[in-house]
């Protein structure tokens, strides 16, 4: 009998294939699914992305919650929370989201095969790559305001910038782990924990922004405070409710602190990093523009801040879909199943492009409602 170990091994060298060519032989003539079974699979993709999306739209809240605070407090803070939310989005948020994509297709493909083991491995070694990407990236949030002077920033907004950063960015990490638990929770097909935990946590950084802002009057700090808090409540209630989930796989042989988590990192840190250079774009357009708006001034960076939130609630569903999407392709792959991952795929996409188009029309029929939610004038 192979050793556990070699087995391993084999199983890592033959995810660095290329996906939908290693599949039996008895569905490479199924072609795509038809009747009932692509009906089936309709079904299938829009109740996961019930859940998905759920997600996905509770991700910006916390976004929403501060720019519509900071707003009403003044140009210069609202410019300065545009500035320094721009900041951790391209520094740490949006490329911990698309570096975790690649975690997930491996976790998908273990998990559709049914070997939960590995599915655990994969999650820690996600989380030790994670923590060494979180310290790479924050070392130079120690200078972020020399560097906002250096690179010609407004001083004011320059220094609530600099403030939201420093309070907030050593609270990302959590949101490095809590993007590890979530992936490995849907590829276990534990959709509502995520969902619930990033409910909760909305639920409380609206309460926090609200007690610290108005009550305590902290004033800019405490939306920094409710923001950093916010993401400590994600990690907490994603951990807790794994705890006492009777569904999570019951492996006892895998440990976080162990040499099999540190060793063959190179085929899980190679498809991470391909993810996040193919998916980290989307996020970054329109944190790039608000850069470029910093340049002309505070009145036009607090303008380009709202637009900017504005916009990522038009791309919440497409997103959740894109997840869906990976989620049942790996799993299908997994099972050996090209037929219903090609359907699956090209499902995910219609459905998006659907809601991605009504979600357009809604924000454009509400615009000015929209705008009034961030000034007292």
């Amino acid at each position: 009998m192979a050793s556990p170990r070699a087995s391993f091994k084999s199983f890592d060298q033959s995810l660095e294939d290329p996906l939908l060519t290693n599949l039996p032989t008895e569905h490479d003539d199924e072609g795509q699914l038809s009747g009932f079974a692509y009906i089936s699979a309709i079904k299938k993709v829009l109740g996961l992305g019930f859940w998905v999306i759920l997600a996905t739209v509770f991700h910006p809240l916390y976004m929403v919650t501060s720019s519509i605070v900071t707003g009403r407090m003044g140009t210069d803070q609202l410019a300065g929370f545009g500035l320094g939310s721009l900041t951790t989005g391209i520094c740490a948020i949006s490329i911990a989201l698309a570096f975790n994509g690649g975690m997930m297709t491996y976790c998908t493909q273990s998990a559709g095969a049914n070997d939960f083991r590995q599915v655990i491995v994969y999650r820690n070694r996600a989380i030790f790559l994670n923590t060494v990407l979180f310290v790479v990236l924050g070392f130079p949030m120690v200078w972020i305001e020399q560097i906002y002077l250096y690179i010609g920033q407004d001083p004011g907004v320059a220094l609530y910038a600099a403030t939201y950063v420093q309070i907030v960015f050593p609270s990302v990490y959590f949101y490095f782990i809590f993007q590890v638990l979530a992936f490995y929770c849907t590829a276990l097909k534990l959709y509502e924990i995520p969902v619930i935990s990033i409910a909760l946590a909305s639920f409380v950084h609206l309460v926090l922004t609200y007690v610290l802002c108005v009550n305590y009057d902290w004033g800019f700090e405490g939306v920094c405070w409710a923001t950093f808090w916010h993401f400590f409540t994600r990690l907490l209630c994603n951990v807790v409710m794994m705890m006492c989930s009777s569904r999570m796989p019951q492996v006892t042989d895998v440990r976080l602190f162990s040499t099999e988590t540190i060793n063959n990192l190179g085929s899980l840190f190679y498809i991470c990093l391909t993810a996040c250079a193919m998916t980290v774009w989307t996020s970054w357009a329109f944190d790039i523009l608000t850069l470029m708006a910093s340049y002309l001034g505070p009145e036009l960076t607090a303008a380009q801040t709202i637009m900017r939130t504005v916009n990522m609630l038009s791309f919440t569903i497409p997103i959740g879909f894109q997840i869906v999407c990976a989620l049942l392709v790996g799993t299908s792959v997994g099972e050996g199943r090209q037929d219903y991952a090609i359907s699956y795929y090209k499902i995910s996409v219609t459905v998006s492009l659907i809601c991605g188009i009504f979600t357009i029309i809604f924000l454009i029929m509400n615009k000015d409602w929209i705008i009034s939610l961030y000034t007292t004038d």
